[in-house]
């Protein structure tokens, strides 16, 4: 039973933690709206605004290609196994699999997939 109560009590701090960052997320947007509303530049704002979809832009191209990579080491027949054993590293593997997920944002690659069903 004791140890029920401390999993519960694990729980309830990461909840709280969670509350937390989330007070500070809105915290910080608060600010930084106030500081754009003191700024009163329309270049300023529009600058920001670029630079967070840019963001976003490689948050989702390293968010694919991770996945990407994943799936690739997964299976001893995976694109990231049929490499040559000197390229076979972590850099190399995860910049080819960030390239393909570049290249699937213009809907054509000169990538491959291998010959697993996972990968397709």
């Amino acid at each position: 039973a004791s140890g029920m109560s401390e999993s519960t009590g694990v729980l309830r701090y990461l909840k709280i933690a969670r509350y937390t960052r989330l007070l500070r997320v809105a915290k910080f947007e608060a600010l930084v709206s106030q500081a754009l509303a003191r700024a009163n530049s329309l270049m300023l704002s529009l600058s920001l605004n670029i630079a967070s979809y840019v963001l976003a832009l490689l948050m989702w191209v390293h968010l694919t290609g991770a996945v990407w990579y994943t799936i690739g080491k997964s299976t001893p027949d995976g694109w990231a196994m049929q490499l040559d054993k000197e390229a076979d590293t972590f850099p190399v593997n995860y910049l080819v699999s960030v390239h393909w997920a570049a290249a699937q944002m213009q809907g054509n690659i000169d990538i491959y997939p291998g010959m697993n069903v996972a990968e397709r």
